[in-house]
Parts: C-alpha cells; structure tokens; sequence
C-alpha cells in the first residue's frame, strides 16, 4: 500500500485559505506599524516647527497645537487645548481675526494677513495662514489649520536693504556729479565720454579741468574692485585734483607727475596700501602745442594724428610708474609730445579691453585698437566715441560687465 506523504503532519499544514489570512495579518501589522512611525515622525517634526501650527474652531479656540504655540502663549503645552489665540492680538485684531475665521467655509481658499503682537517685552511682526482642515468627523463643525510665522527678523532684514539700496543710490547719484559733462567742447579741445558702471556704485573716474592761458588738464582713474569702497577713493581724488588746480593751476608749469604724487601721498596715508588706483594725467598747453603725461600703471592712452598719417596707427602714450597707493616711496615721471590740429586722444578703462562675451573670450586690446582704426577718421567726435562703445557692445552680446567701463575721446581743435 502506498501513503501520501502529504497526509504525515496534517494536523499542522495550514489550507491555502489560511495562509493567506496569516500573510495579509503580516502584511497589514507591517503597513499599520509604517503609519504608526510616519505619524510619530510627523508629529516630532510639526512639534518642532518654529512656526506656530494648530487647529482651531471658528470661535478661536485651540483643539491642537506644537510646542512652538504654547511658546508664543506662554502656557504649559498640555493645557494648550483649554486656550485660545486671543492673547496674541489687540482686541480690535482679535475681532478682525474671528470675523476672517467665521468668514470661511469647507470650500474656501487659505487667507493670509498680518499683525503684530508683543512677546517678552518686544513687538513682533506675524503673517498668518488660515485655511479649513478636512477632519475625519465633523462633530464639531469646521475646524481650521492655522499658522503663524514670525517674520519680524525678515522685515528687518528687508528694510535694512532697502535702506542701504537707497544710500547706495545717493552714492551713485552723488558719484556721478563727480563726472564732467559727456561732451565738452572749448576753444582749444572737443572731448566726448562714455561711462558704465558695473555694480551701484564704481572705481572708474575721469576729470577735465581748465586752466587758463589756454591749458587743460585731463586724467583718467581706476581703482581696484568696484563698489562703495572704489567710489570713495575716487571722491577723495576728484576732491585731490580739484585742490591741485586750485593750488597750482595758475603757475607758468603744472606738473601732472606732481599731482599723482599728492594724490598717491593721500591714498597711502588713508589706506595703507590695502587700496590701488591707476591714473593717467595729461597736461594739454596749446600756447607751447606741447602735451605732458604722467601714468600710475594705468592703461597707455593712444592718439591718432588724422589727417597726416591717415589714422593708420594708434600711437601709445607711453610712461610707467607705480600704481596710486602703493607705496610711500613711489616717484612718477613725466614725458612730453608735440600737439597739432587734428590730433585724437583716447583714454580708458580697462573695462573695454577685459570685459567677455558668453564665450568667455575677452575684447582685448587687438580689437579694440582695430575699433579705433576702422572708426579713425569718423567725424563729428561724437560719432566715433559711439562707434567704439558700439563696437564693444556688439562683442559683449548682452553679457553683465565685469569691471567699469570709461572711455574719454579728445579732438585738439
């Protein structure tokens, strides 16, 4: 006879039925467990919110509430179902507030608002979210998920930079008044200028200066960075050279390698050496038709001679010296050129020749000088200042500038 080994341990083999009933038990414990551990983490991370968090009814009393609202109302977090949000408002706002609650339906959207309450001595600033809470039971009617968020820190924050948004647009404005006019234009010189600032406030400055007998005095600056800090050096140099002028502008010789010695002797002084500027100073006596240029490592101004040379070659002004700030010890020396009728100054920053394109390629010092050639002979000056920014520009296509940009054209007429 043969046995079927399945019918050995009967009592303990469970049906299909059975097994599938102890599977989905399992199952179920496992799911129920998930929940239990969600809720739980839930809970610790709402309780741990710095934003007050509870539900509420339509009459303002608390059913549930985290840590951070029995904080704001000072009472123990296990009576917080027996307050309500009221001592957090002034009465007139805790009517404003009832009446915003008893305003809401199961349908409506959240509604946010502000006010303020004082906390400790101190006012603070709270924007509140109400909207409704779908319960499981609506027993006792509509119940509201209200939260309050302290942004006292965040509107201080806000009014702090608006505040220094608006002084730094008085710096820029007052920056500017340190600028000459785009387009001056005197018995002996035509000068026509471009000026862009890379941030609110800059380091790039130039000056013109007249000074009688038929001599000008034109510099060119640029400190190191860009900002508030930049601007200052530049003010401090403009209020240098306008000393200088009023000092020395009347003498038979005056001397630009002098005036970057001054102004190199105040910027050290002031700060240290911790701040660099370059500058350029070119003195223009059309009685001798002589001009005297002194540098502070600041970018070769290049002259065209139209109308002798054709404007084909850009000829650099060039002298060296140590940058403004430096040192101490720094000596700057001067050289000087023929001036005639028709000749073309350029002077800049190296704003134009560093600033890149969305390639990452700079403009560099070949296309510019190729802008300047094209553009050599334009006229009136004007034209020409245009057609080098436009050349730049173009090559830029749109992209933020890096650093300031100053450009300074100059005709002797």
């Amino acid at each position: 006879m043969i046995h079927d080994e399945r019918s050995k341990d009967t009592g303990m083999t469970r049906s299909s039925p059975e097994q599938v009933s102890s599977a989905t038990t399992i199952a179920t414990h496992e799911v129920i467990s998930d929940l239990i551990r969600a809720k739980s983490a839930m809970e610790t991370l709402v309780h741990e919110m710095h934003d007050l968090t509870c539900l509420v009814t339509c009459a303002g009393r608390i059913l549930w509430g985290n840590r951070s609202a029995a904080v704001w109302l000072g009472v123990d977090h296990d009576l917080l179902h027996e307050s309500s949000l009221a001592p957090l408002f002034s009465e007139t706002d805790w009517a404003a507030f009832l009446e915003r609650l008893q305003s809401l339906t199961a349908q409506s959207a959240f509604v946010e608002f502000h006010s303020r309450f004082t906390s400790e001595g101190k006012s603070r600033d709270v924007l509140w979210n109400v909207r409704p809470f779908k319960a499981v039971s609506d027993r006792r009617g509509l119940l509201l998920h209200v939260v309050g968020r302290d942004i006292t820190d965040v509107l201080r924050e806000r009014t702090e930079k608006t505040k220094l948004e608006s002084e730094l647009e008085t710096a820029q404005f007052m920056q500017f008044a340190f600028f000459p006019p785009t387009h001056i234009v005197s018995e002996t010189v035509e000068i026509c200028s471009y000026y862009r600032a890379a941030d609110q406030c800059s380091g790039d400055w130039w000056g013109y200066f007249d000074l009688g007998n038929r001599r000008e005095l034109v510099c060119i600056a640029d400190v190191t960075g860009h900002g508030a800090a930049s601007a200052l050096v530049t003010a401090m140099t403009q209020a240098s050279c306008l000393a200088f002028v009023r000092q020395h502008g009347k003498a038979a010789v005056v001397s630009p390698a002098l005036l970057i010695h001054e102004i190199n002797d105040v910027v050290y002084k002031t700060f240290k050496g911790d701040i660099y500027m370059t500058f350029f100073a070119l003195v223009f006596d059309h009685g001798a038709k002589t001009c005297v240029f002194s540098n502070a490592a600041h970018n070769f101004p290049l002259s065209l001679r139209i109308g002798r040379d054709k404007g084909k070659h850009a000829e650099a002004l060039f002298i060296q010296g140590n940058p403004v700030g430096h040192s101490s010890e720094s000596i700057y020396m001067e050289t000087q050129r023929a001036i005639h009728k028709g000749d073309r100054f350029i002077l800049y920053t190296d704003g134009i020749t560093e600033c890149r394109n969305p390639e990452k390629k700079m403009y560099g010092m070949g296309n510019f000088r190729r802008s300047i050639l094209k553009h050599a002979e334009k006229m009136p000056l004007t034209c020409f200042r245009d057609a080098l920014i436009d050349d730049a520009q173009a090559f830029f296509q749109g992209q933020p500038l890096a650093d300031d940009l100053t450009l300074a054209t100059l005709d002797i007429l």
